[in-house]
């Protein structure tokens, strides 16, 4: 009878088709591939920096020309209807400037506030260290205030 580790590999050989053979690993390979995932390891943090500051631009881009088309739209139809309800051309279009100003000039203010607010709300090092608290103590104020007046 052969050894126990005979046994094994005849089985192993017997399993296995003639054309495969074991692969053998040496130590310079192994290190070769820490070496590889140490440096991908440090690349990572800047591909993703980049990745993520790019898709930022692109997301930013495409909002503004969406917001641009969107006004584009409401002072081009004011313009038409006017011109269809009889209006000259040029007064048609400066009437529609005109009304449609207040409404876009609004949403600009509105936008820049909201963005604004954003910017000085969010956490970090910056303004938003200097307002969060007043904003916090102003919140307070207002509900002592309301408290006070509801009671009877």
């Amino acid at each position: 009878m052969l050894p126990r580790r005979a046994r094994q590999q005849d089985a192993a050989a017997a399993a296995r088709p003639d054309d495969v053979r074991p692969m053998r690993t040496s130590r310079a390979v192994a290190s070769a591939n820490i070496d590889i995932s140490d440096q991908l390891a440090d690349a990572l943090p800047v591909y993703l920096a980049v990745v993520i500051g790019l898709s930022l631009l692109i997301l930013l881009v495409g909002v503004l020309f969406g917001l641009a088309m969107d006004y584009q739209l409401f002072l081009v139809s004011g313009m038409r209807e006017a011109y269809v309800h009889g209006e000259p051309a040029r007064l048609a279009v400066a009437r529609s400037l005109r009304a449609g100003r207040a409404v876009v000039t609004a949403a600009a203010i509105i936008m820049i506030s909201v963005f604004g607010g954003v910017r000085v709300l969010a956490p970090g090092d910056g303004p938003a260290d200097r307002v969060r608290p007043r904003l916090r103590r102003a919140g307070r104020r207002v509900r002592r205030a309301h408290d006070a007046g509801g009671r009877p």
